[in-house]
């Protein structure tokens, strides 16, 4: 195919308004209207645009930066319209850009201006894209891209002044690598990104780490404060903006696994970064405070702390075992991570951390939890994988003291027999349970969860025909993971009523052929993701499909008949999903 080739005008401008899109601009001046005082910039960017040195690349890309106010859509509109660019960019193309960035109504948007009236009716991507093809292969064409946000004009300048930056004449070598890192971490704002960025070396190097993991830590921690009042779904969105921040400046790593990302994980050198600059980092609100806060350290180092430095410790990481007098010497601890440690029982004293908010005892021999567990009144998150637990203790049924908690993760019990009643724990927003091999049903205590968003169930027993019977409230739960065995046919039919779903997961279903057809009333699905089903042969049917109107991504994995059956133009099942922006199917994006 021949490469496209193409200029682009970017104006990014330094205003944003939050809750309107900015008015819709076009590229023509009013009648009588004048420009005066901007030939010298216009002569200029029109005859980089169209230089011979440009010719030879296949994108060039021009901001216009500048202050709400200064004239850059009026620059862009008088470059537009130059005869030497009309002449030499035989398609031009002007697009005001929303505050929502939607990339199909910009492709929308595109096709109009190409050839007017032909995007209307057209909600496949698909489609659009070869509208755009058919219209700009092979040709010259410029793009203007008006209105971007204040967050872009900011990147640029930051990217600008990196660029510039003498550090790029060092020698190469380890040195200059870590100067650059810490010019990278200097840019990063919000200024908590910064302590989120230096918390990350108490994980030790190479580590593996879920996204929402970490955003629990942090918040645990109290980095997310967003206001005077604790709100923890605000919180975890700004856990997850901060995040990306760091994902998207290569300060994070994916880790992927079967060709899906399952975690992330930190390169030594940026893990070394992560290390010196917590050591300057405040990791605490409090002031006048030279004490450290976190600390990733063996038994005998805790018994050798002074009863202050260990009093007033803020997170522990450890994988050994925890001296009980220790314990009740933890006045201001948030985060106890004891994953992988090698210990069996917890002391009775872990009651008394009143400000505990985090809880790891994955991968640990514990045998039972102490009664005392349901005083740790500000728990937000309980992680226990692949324990050896065969019950849960009376005091957590009720969970009074536990109104707080907003995730509880119950996975490799393979003793348990049945899981705590849940009616209190009114602010439980993610709740997985899986991988309990004895577990034989679920609680109904789960359809008062009122604030529950996130929900992953199974696998179970696999002797079971059937999932066992679950009643979650829908008005909220917006996430669903369910992971099945050989034995089922079919998907819980109780699914069908979550009709508030944006997410679904299907996962090693592997006796089921057909997926419902009420599948088609989830109106809100956006993602739908099927993973291991072997025999899975058939979508709902195509009117079924058709109703999923904002479905925006596919994914099939591994599913061989299903895939064969989705081949683009050619398989059974592709009219179903042509429909649809994304559809991936095993490694090959359609």
């Amino acid at each position: 195919m021949t490469p496209w080739r193409c200029s682009r005008v970017r104006q990014l401008s330094s205003t944003w308004l939050p809750k309107k899109d900015r008015v819709q601009t076009d590229p023509f001046f009013e009648d009588g209207e004048k420009v005066v005082g901007r030939e010298d910039a216009v002569t200029k960017i029109v005859t980089t645009l169209i230089s011979s040195d440009n010719q030879q690349k296949n994108l060039s890309v021009m901001a216009i930066v500048g202050m709400a106010g200064l004239g850059k859509t009026t620059l862009a509109k008088s470059v537009y319209n130059e005869p030497a660019i009309d002449k030499h960019f035989p398609k031009r193309i002007w697009v005001c850009v929303s505050n929502t960035f939607e990339v199909d109504t910009i492709l929308s948007l595109m096709v109009d201006s190409l050839v007017p009236g032909k995007a209307a009716g057209m909600k496949s991507r698909h489609a659009l894209l070869q509208v755009l093809r058919e219209e700009i292969t092979g040709k010259r064409y410029v793009l203007v891209l008006g209105g971007l946000l204040r967050s872009k004009a900011r990147k640029v300048a930051e990217w600008l002044s990196i660029r510039d930056n003498r550090l790029w004449e060092l020698p190469e070598g380890e040195d200059r690598i870590m100067k650059v890192l810490k010019l990278s971490f200097d840019n990063l704002e919000p200024s908590p990104l910064k302590q989120c960025f230096a918390y990350c070396s108490m994980l030790g190097k190479d580590f593996e780490i879920e996204r929402d993991n970490l955003i629990q830590l942090w918040m645990a921690q109290g980095l997310l404060q967003t206001s005077s009042v604790e709100n923890h779904h605000e919180m975890e969105l700004t856990g997850e903006v901060y995040f990306n921040i760091l994902l998207n400046n290569s300060l994070f790593q994916e880790v992927i696994e079967g060709g899906t990302v399952t975690k992330y994980t930190m390169h030594d050198l940026v893990h070394d970064l992560a290390e010196k600059v917590s050591k300057s980092e405040r990791l605490t609100h409090e002031s006048n405070d030279d004490v450290p806060h976190v600390a990733r350290s063996s038994p005998s180092t805790l018994e050798n702390m002074s009863e202050v430095t260990v009093g007033r410790l803020r997170s522990l990481f450890s994988n050994d075992q925890v001296p009980e007098i220790i314990f009740s010497k933890f006045k201001a601890m948030r985060v106890l991570s004891l994953d992988t440690a090698d210990i069996e029982e917890l002391p009775n004293s872990l009651g008394k951390l009143k400000h505990l908010r985090y809880l790891d005892l994955s991968y640990t021999r514990i045998k039972a939890l102490p009664k005392s567990i349901g005083k740790l009144y500000n728990l937000q998150t309980l992680r226990m994988q692949d324990c050896d637990l065969n019950k849960l203790p009376r005091e957590m049924q009720n969970l009074i003291n536990l109104k707080k908690l907003v995730l509880l993760w119950i996975s490799g019990f393979h003793n348990l027999e049945s899981i705590p009643r849940l009616e209190e724990c009114t602010s439980l927003r993610r709740f997985e349970v899986g991988h309990c091999d004895k577990l034989k049903f679920l609680q109904t205590g789960l359809s008062c969860l009122a604030r529950l968003e996130d929900l992953e169930l199974g696998p179970f027993r696999e002797d079971l025909d059937s999932f066992p019977d679950f009643q979650v409230p829908s008005q909220q739960l917006v996430s669903l993971v369910l992971n099945g065995w050989p034995k089922l046919k079919s998907l819980p039919q109780q699914v069908q009523h979550l009709t508030s779903l944006t997410r679904l997961t299907i996962d090693s279903f592997h006796g089921v052929e057909i997926l419902p057809e009420w599948l088609g009333n989830f109106a809100s699905l956006m993602n739908l993701s099927i993973y291991f089903c072997d025999n899975l042969k058939y979508l709902p049917s195509l009117e079924a499909m058709q109703r999923l109107t904002k479905l925006e991504f596919l994914y099939v994995f591994r599913c061989p008949l299903l895939e064969q059956r989705c081949t683009e133009d050619s398989g059974e099942e592709w009219p179903k999903i042509s429909h649809i922006p994304r559809v991936t199917c095993k490694q090959a994006s359609l």
